[in-house]
């Protein structure tokens, strides 16, 4: 599944460009692995088994 749109700028250009200056520190690395995740979906489906992300 392709990533189309982040509306958070932070977000956004720690998914562009791997620049965490907007976002907290602490949280950088979990939000990489969660973009991370997001980008190997294959349908959209498939967020329904992350149920902790409660995802809408």
């Amino acid at each position: 599944m392709q990533i189309r749109n982040i509306l958070h700028k932070g977000l956004r250009h720690l998914y562009e460009d791997d620049s965490a200056q907007a976002i907290p520190a602490t949280a950088a690395g979990k939000l990489r692995n969660m973009l991370a995740v997001l980008d190997d979906l294959e349908d959209v489906r498939e967020l329904q088994s992350f149920r902790m992300w409660k995802a809408h």
